[in-house]
């Protein structure tokens, strides 16, 4: 039997109210040669129940605990049997019905590039959704930001160059992937103007764990000559604005 072109992913823990949301976008889809992989971390609600109702559209199913979100998606990765696996978190969606079919097109064109990527919907938790478009990446870019996950899908081989993501890192695991993918040069990595999925913000989130680990992995994996100029940038930028902020405290003080 011939491997699936995709292997969707979707971990979840507790997300009853959300997932429903994700198997819809699933089923809608006009491509179907997809396998679907679903990991819980042994939900206590009625998520389990909800899956159920979509069990037609499940591959594989792992109810178990877990050592975190990335635990998870190491346990998905490990049961994919597509060419391209993509993460799709419980409560995103898939953009619309011809999505997997678009990125299919997209792919065989571009000669099956190893990683193909496009943009996002962000739908706050408040207020309006709007389209997060992501630019050529770079080592200028990832710097600063990263590529999300449920923009990007990519061949297995990439994960078994690089390895499963790496649980040292609770909050940018996915960030450290992509960089290590990007900086081994040995990967064709293919943009594509087309919306992804929608991307419901609210989720795992640590601003100074977040911000420590991007550190950590930037050293790890950035080249010197790419990460020192960068460097010096940015504590300049630093520099000059506390000069700035203490001239202006000086010469405009406050009166009482």
């Amino acid at each position: 039997m011939s491997k699936p072109l995709f292997s969707i992913i979707t971990v979840c823990f507790n997300s009853a109210h959300e997932i429903e949301r994700t198997l819809k976008s699933l089923e809608k889809q006009v491509n179907r040669d997809y396998q679907y992989i679903v990991i819980d971390g042994k939900s206590t609600d009625t998520t389990m129940a909800m899956i159920d109702k979509y069990k037609h559209l499940v591959t594989k199913l792992v109810s178990e605990p877990d050592k975190g979100v990335y635990d998870a998606m190491n346990k998905g990765l490990a049961l994919a049997e597509g060419e391209l696996i993509f993460f799709l978190n419980a409560g995103d969606e898939l953009y619309e019905n011809t999505t997997l079919q678009k990125v299919a097109a997209d792919y065989q064109k571009a000669g099956r590039p190893e990683v193909i990527y496009g943009d996002i919907i962000e739908q706050p938790l408040k207020g309006d959704a709007y389209v997060r478009k992501f630019p050529k990446i770079s080592y200028g870019y990832l710097y600063r930001d990263t590529i999300c996950h449920q923009a990007l899908f990519a061949q297995a081989c990439v994960f078994e160059y690089t390895g499963p993501f790496n649980l040292k890192y609770s909050v940018c695991a996915d960030f450290d992937w992509l960089l290590n993918a990007y900086a081994n040069r040995r990967f064709r990595i293919h943009q594509i103007d087309e919306v992804m999925s929608i991307f419901y913000l609210g989720g795992m989130s640590s601003k100074v764990n977040g911000m420590a680990e991007r550190r950590s992995i930037i050293l790890k994996h950035m080249p010197l000559n790419a990460r020192v100029p960068r460097d010096f940038y940015a504590a300049g930028f630093s520099l000059t604005k506390r000069i700035k902020n203490k001239l202006r405290r000086t010469l405009w003080p406050k009166t009482p």
